[in-house]
């Protein structure tokens, strides 16, 4: 069944659109197969009922939310812009690479633009209080653009780098204290999924500012 849905899924910027939801632990590893191969995310639910209940909740407010990648177009031309509630969630930014998958504008300048701003206002995020979740989305954010485009040579290519390296500064292989060790995860997990053009550009950035080895940057594979 799961091959049926992913072979007749619609191809497009975004990964994911089936849950699988485990009152248990589930192993990493099966985690991240199920992921890269059917598009399944995982999440672990102590109180089933309950997450029902939280899911109907927040249904009406989650539905506004997304309303808003329907207009792009919009937030291109400067009429519109994204609320912080809807680019603080994690899954926000899949759906608007794949509304401008949709549109064709996702080599557009204008949108690669609004692109890194997005990119920008996901690192602020990150420097609020208690906002450890952020430097995870962030990663995840970078690798995404970093698997769908080469941004090696590009316009943003220069501003891309430097919230890598933002990202880099601010992750840990281990648990260590003011770093995201969920960040470093997303990194190690996902860098062989980039470009190979980009995976050589943020080997050169990492070799280039001699990031500490107890953060463990240096071990993410090439």
């Amino acid at each position: 069944i799961l091959n049926e849905v992913n072979a007749t899924r619609k191809k497009s910027f975004r990964n994911t659109d089936i849950l699988y939801v485990s009152r248990n632990d589930l192993d990493p590893i099966i985690k991240d197969f199920y992921y890269d191969t059917y598009g399944i995310e995982s999440l672990r639910v102590r109180d089933f009922s309950k997450f029902l209940d939280d899911v109907n909740n927040n249904y009406p407010r989650a539905k506004a939310l997304t309303r808003s990648v329907r207009e792009l177009k919009a937030v291109m031309k400067g009429r519109r812009s994204y609320e912080d509630d809807f680019l603080k969630l994690k899954g926000s930014l899949h759906d608007i690479l794949a509304q401008a998958t949709l549109l064709g504008v996702e080599k557009n300048n204008t949108f690669l633009d609004l692109l890194i701003d997005l990119l920008k206002r996901k690192k602020q995020f990150s420097r609020k209080n208690n906002a450890w979740e952020q430097y995870h989305h962030l990663a995840d954010w970078l690798l995404e653009v970093a698997t769908r485009m080469v941004i090696k040579g590009s316009s943003i290519e220069e501003e891309f780098c430097a919230l890598a390296k933002y990202s880099f500064d601010n992750c840990s292989q281990k648990k260590v204290i003011s770093y995201s060790w969920q960040a470093y995860i997303e990194w190690s997990r996902r860098w062989d999924e980039m470009k190979f053009e980009n995976q050589k550009m943020l080997r050169e950035l990492i070799k280039a500012n001699r990031f500490e080895r107890e953060l463990g940057i240096d071990k993410i594979p090439t």
